[in-house]
């Protein structure tokens, strides 16, 4: 699987991706310059911030894809997300979530439930 850098060319794909979920399309102007795309599978962004943390947000994944590719795109984004933050600076990366799977996957990469109610996680880079 390749992993491109998010362009604007990419976005009426993720916008159905997000449809697909009920969810709505975040407005190409808020979402941050760095993102990346596993095309026809999934994507993801990093928000800088003026700090040592940076957030990763706005994980989403094409619903019609079969599973097991959708699992190798989403470690490979989620991957690509914290080297980026790391290469950058970051020390930690903040993140929320609602979806169980998502929650277990980015547990599975290091990252600590810091909330509860509501599930903010953190990685310490």
């Amino acid at each position: 699987m390749n992993v491109e850098k998010f362009l604007p060319k990419h976005y009426e794909e993720i916008c159905g991706w997000w449809k697909a979920h009920d969810w709505t399309p975040v407005s190409l102007d808020a979402l941050p310059c760095t993102g990346v795309i596993v095309p026809g599978v999934c994507a993801g962004f990093l928000y800088s911030t003026d700090s040592s943390m940076c957030i990763l947000e706005w994980i989403i994944s094409n619903p019609k894809v079969d599973s097991g590719l959708r699992s190798e795109g989403l470690d490979i984004v989620i991957d690509e997300l914290l080297k980026k933050a790391h290469s950058s600076g970051y020390k930690t990366v903040f993140t929320s979530v609602s979806h169980p799977k998502l929650l277990e996957r980015y547990c599975d990469f290091g990252f600590k439930k810091a909330d509860f109610n509501m599930t903010n996680l953190l990685k310490v880079l």
